[in-house]
């Protein structure tokens, strides 16, 4: 029997204890996407967030242009001196497919009310819980669609009305 390699932070995104396969490399590109949005949008000279994470300029350059490995120990790196949160980038990229969807208030919306529903769930279901079926799944979310565009509505309408009335 073979031991299990532990995993440390020297591994690249596309080689998690196995060999890299094409499905592994829009993440790849998706993550250094959003390191280099975040970075053109960061205002600090490329050679200053390089030293921050402890790597040369050209080293960064080469990473982002897809030229080196994008390894988890730089990604965590760079997020922390970005200011990127892991957990919604995971979910722009690896969950709705878009990079871009990190920055987009919506998904902020979502994932706080992820934890919230979580412990609600477990708290009223004493029961373990059965995956949906996919006409429920499309349901349910529908639901959940047209309430919150509904809310984010009526949001609107009531600042549209202050907004009106405090310029009398």
């Amino acid at each position: 029997m073979t031991e299990p390699i532990t995993p440390n932070t020297d591994y690249t995104l596309v080689s998690q204890g196995r060999a890299p396969s094409d499905s592994d490399a829009p993440f790849s590109e998706s993550h250094r996407a959003l390191l280099s949005n975040k970075i053109n949008r960061d205002g600090r000279p490329l050679a200053e967030i390089a030293a921050l994470a402890k790597m040369s300029r050209r080293q960064l350059g080469r990473i982002l242009a897809g030229q080196k490995p994008l390894r988890i120990s730089d990604l965590r790196r760079l997020s922390d001196i970005l200011g990127l949160n892991a957990a919604r980038a995971v979910i722009a990229i690896e969950v709705i497919g878009d990079w871009s969807a990190y920055d987009d208030p919506m998904l902020g919306i979502l994932i706080g009310m992820l934890a919230p529903v979580f412990r609600k769930v477990d708290a009223i279901a004493d029961f373990p819980m059965e995956p949906l079926t996919e006409k429920a799944q499309e349901e349910l979310t529908t639901r959940l669609a047209e309430t919150l565009v509904t809310n984010q509505a009526q949001i609107r309408q009531r600042r549209d009305q202050f907004v009106s009335t405090s310029s009398l």
